[in-house]
């Protein structure tokens, strides 16, 4: 479950575009069931071998919903959660990059 918490976080992060609007929700506007530390921004690393963005220490899982603009609008959307397991989400390569 937290694996799944943490993996929707990373919808929370990703950059929007000039043709996009987002909107955070936070799964948990209060506490976060079953965490044990306190919500805090996550902890950032660059994987030098592939300069994959990598997140850690997520404790204050969302979602971000990225609307096109009108003309661009053809009603269909998609979720998408970045992999990289328990440890560690990667957040730009297959996060960030796929929503743009």
């Amino acid at each position: 479950m937290k694996g799944i918490t943490t993996l929707i976080l990373m919808l929370f992060l990703m950059q929007t575009q000039q043709s996009q609007t987002k909107d955070t929700l936070y799964l948990w506007p209060n506490k976060v069931p079953g965490e044990l530390k306190p919500k805090s921004n996550p902890i950032e690393s660059l994987n030098k071998k592939g300069n994959v963005l990598r997140i850690r220490e997520v404790t204050n899982p969302a979602m971000v919903v990225f609307e096109p603009v009108a003309s661009k609008n053809n009603g269909i959307g998609i979720i998408v959660c970045p992999g990289g397991g328990y440890g560690i989400l990667a957040i730009d390569l297959e996060g960030y990059e796929i929503a743009k």
